[in-house]
């Protein structure tokens, strides 16, 4: 049953949706059920198939997956966030659906959840959507219908949390003709596949947003970043030397840019939380997928208390996630301020993500660990499955080496032993051993390398009327059946 449920997984990426039975919908809109049926049929179709591919490929210049992109706005998946005059769906709570929308799409490919819809739909969108009404009406409708990429550039190679005037080193100056731009922008979303950008700038005491294009004479744009992760979302560097940004082309008014972006940071903050309820979502499908068939003991791992213990603490972590950023998009739907329950949420997802993902090797090194410890047929052998394990468990800060756990992890290889003499050293190596015991005596034995050489002229002790040299050389050859005499006695030379 493993084989064949790891071999459909491996080809097809099928694992039962813990979600369904363990998250309650009660509470949403049927608008946002309907979207997020919607979204996951096209992400079961589109991406599913070419997941692995999608997080696995390093990054390249041409690496941006327009195809990937054109599907998503064939689908209309661009138009939910958006109001009815610009082609949007017009929808009661559009930032639900929206956090909806990254969730499902974040499930097989987080990095296309990050830059075709967050930084595309959500960064980009929401700006534009609060731009003039000549620019918004001019670029707005073309995004929704997918006709070009955009990319939001604020952080800089010194600035980045920091976004005051002084850290700010990318300068407009006025211009005749609109206004003159120079300076780098780092970490942007979508730069090597962008036609515009919407960049945050100094112009004299304030900051303020420009829509530029990339085209324009004088933009550069450097090779995608080499991330661990998140292949697909592509980040690079962007130069600007004395490029030539027309005057209509200001989002909003000169020296009230900051609050513009800071207003889109903030749904890109619940953008990124719901991202992460999606990654989590998947690697807990799939490591509870993989516990309920695999078998050790002769009983699927999901039946040892510890492992639903674990995925108890996992399963409320990304629904207490997943609630958090759907209530910050329900206050924001509703006019309200959600900027702290927004930051709660990024924190929440990407936690819920970080911890969830770890269950799977952990679960690997404590399998190892336990079939290392049933093939040990000698004292010695267990002993070093056993200090493995703790190091496992312990060193890797997996779980905590309390005494019922060592306990535990203990009776897995006196279960396998049926030698009695050699369970009962194994039991004694236990009981004198423990945590740091190795680490006590290892520390032991440099410091006595390192002393020997004052040892050799210690003072006699007061007790025997031995020097410290003769009874260390009685106690090696003699250590358990009598009391050594001092040879230097003889001599006249010990005192």
């Amino acid at each position: 049953m493993l084989d064949s449920s790891r071999s459909d997984l491996e080809r097809h990426g099928v694992v039962p949706r813990r979600s369904d039975s363990l998250a309650s919908d009660l509470l949403l809109p049927d608008e946002t059920l309907e979207v997020r049926r919607e979204v996951r049929a096209f992400a079961d179709s589109v991406l599913r198939p070419i997941a692995r591919e999608l997080n696995c490929e390093p990054e390249r210049r041409d690496g941006f997956r327009h195809d990937v992109f054109d599907r998503m706005a064939s689908a209309g998946l661009f138009a939910i966030p958006f109001p009815e005059d610009v082609g949007g769906r017009a929808l009661r709570y559009p930032t639900l659906a929206t956090l909806s929308v990254l969730e499902e799409l974040a499930y097989y490919a987080p990095g296309i959840a990050s830059s075709m819809y967050d930084a595309q739909a959500i960064l980009v969108g929401n700006t534009l959507n609060q731009a003039p009404p000549a620019l918004r009406g001019e670029f707005l409708p073309r995004l929704v219908r997918g006709e070009f990429v955009a990319s939001f550039a604020t952080s800089e190679p010194g600035a980045s949390t920091d976004l005051s005037v002084r850290s700010v080193q990318t300068v407009a100056h006025r211009h005749d003709e609109g206004w003159l731009v120079t300076g780098r922008k780092r970490w942007i979303t979508n730069a090597v596949a962008a036609r515009y950008v919407i960049l945050l700038c100094r112009t004299g005491d304030a900051l303020s947003l420009l829509f530029v294009d990339m085209h324009a004479p004088g933009v550069s744009v450097s090779d995608p970043d080499m991330k661990m992760g998140n292949h697909a979302q592509l980040t690079a560097d962007i130069e600007f030397k004395n490029v030539l940004v027309p005057h209509h082309h200001v989002l909003g008014e000169i020296g009230a840019g900051l609050r513009s972006a800071l207003g889109s940071l903030v749904l890109g903050r619940m953008g990124i939380g719901a991202v992460g309820v999606g990654m989590a979502q998947r690697a807990f499908d799939i490591s509870s997928h993989y516990i309920s068939h695999r078998s050790v003991f002769e009983r699927p791992i999901a039946a040892f208390q510890h492992w639903q213990f674990r995925f108890a603490e996992h399963a409320m972590q990304i629904d207490s996630a997943r609630s958090a950023y759907q209530r910050a998009a329900l206050l924001t739907d509703r006019g309200e301020n959600a900027e702290v329950l927004a930051a709660m949420a990024k924190v929440m997802g990407s936690s819920a993500a970080v911890e969830m993902s770890r269950v799977p090797r952990t679960g690997l090194w404590c399998l190892r660990a336990q079939r290392a410890c049933v093939r040990s047929v000698t004292v010695n052998y267990a002993v070093r499955s056993y200090r493995l394990v703790l190091t496992l468990f312990c060193k890797r800060r997996i779980l905590s080496a309390s005494a019922a756990m060592r306990r535990h992890i203990r009776s897995l290889w006196l279960w396998g032993n049926s030698n009695e003499q050699a369970t009962n050293d194994l039991r004694r190596r236990f009981r004198s051993g423990g945590r740091g015991s190795h680490r006590r005596a290892r520390a032991n034995r440099k410091q006595s390398h390192s002393t020997r050489h004052l040892k050799r002229t210690r003072r006699p002790r007061r007790d025997t009327g031995h020097c410290g040299k003769a009874i260390r050389t009685a106690r090696r050859r003699a250590p358990f059946d009598h009391r050594p005499e001092c040879r230097r006695a003889d001599q006249g030379r010990c005192a």
